[in-house]
């Protein structure tokens, strides 16, 4: 943008230019996953689209046979951390924690629910 300005009795021009905003530092968690694991012999299949602003993760992990849910969490570096909600027999909050490869193509790490762990891998669609 440019313009003209004007202050205490003296006038000029400027210009400005929006500066872009700084890329998230490490691999980009942004896209379609397909995430599997197992807690205590309970299967966890999903598909997850993820989008990311700064450290912040959001979007909508799909659960197989047990449907949509938002999802939440932050990525710092190669961390993740992502936490949804489930429903199987009774309500579910799950938590897992990640770390992704060099290329940000694929991850892997450990589930937390109700007491127990369990361990996750994950892919990111091409």
């Amino acid at each position: 943008m440019s313009g003209e300005i004007a202050v205490a009795g003296v006038t000029g021009t400027f210009s400005a230019k929006k500066a872009e905003a700084p890329k998230p530092a490490g691999p980009d968690v942004a896209g379609a996953w397909q995430i599997n694991g197992d807690v205590v012999g309970n299967v966890i299949d999903m598909k997850c689209t993820l989008a990311r602003d700064g450290e912040k993760v959001s979007g909508n992990c799909v659960y197989k046979d047990l449907g949509n849910s938002p999802t939440t969490g932050t990525v710092t570096g190669t961390k993740v951390v992502l936490q949804n909600h489930v429903v199987r027999e009774q309500p579910y909050d799950l938590t897992y924690n990640g770390t992704l490869d060099a290329t940000g193509t694929s991850m892997k790490g450990d589930i937390a629910v109700a007491g127990v762990t369990g361990t996750f891998s994950g892919t990111k669609d091409k």
